[in-house]
């Protein structure tokens, strides 16, 4: 019976805590809601966190549209990059790209000055994340610019 009744009260002691808890979540975001609503009322429209002094370098990086965020969910999943371009013995191009995405990137695509490209020697048909590849392709002419695709990405190098 001893137990019982200790056991009630340290339930009622932590339902009250989570209780207050809940109550002050609910009473800090009515507060930063009527910062908004005022802030849209006085000067007509919603303020840009992105400008704020001190949280604004962190706030930066949330997606303002819910496009933006689809992109930054993709761009993290889904991301290649064209690390150098360089030529090999008989001139012909090595592009070193690189994984830097979560999932795997598979079914490479080159483009050089916008033209289609073929792969003359890739050590790997598909990059896990992180993994890095030197890519031989069949152009021996000069170039401007080096274009790869994958299914869900694609990525640009360009001369200067």
């Amino acid at each position: 019976m001893l137990e019982l009744l200790f056991g009630l009260i340290i339930l009622g002691i932590v339902v009250f805590i989570a209780f207050r808890v809940i109550h002050s979540v609910a009473i800090g975001l009515a507060l930063i809601l009527l910062v908004f609503v005022a802030s849209y009322l006085i000067l007509g429209g919603f303020p840009d966190l992105g400008d704020t002094p001190l949280i604004g370098k962190y706030l930066s990086r949330i997606p303002r549209t819910s496009g933006d965020a689809i992109a930054v969910i993709k761009d993290t999943l889904y991301n290649i990059e064209i690390l150098n371009v360089a030529r090999d013995s008989d001139d012909n191009l090595l592009v070193t790209v690189a994984n830097r995405g979560r999932m795997e990137a598979r079914n490479f695509n080159f483009f050089v000055d916008n033209q289609t490209v073929s792969i003359i020697n890739s050590p790997k048909s598909s990059l896990k994340s992180g993994e890095i590849a030197v890519m031989q392709l069949g152009w021996k002419k000069d170039f401007k610019t080096v274009s790869v695709q994958t299914d869900q990405a694609s990525n640009t190098f360009t001369l200067l």
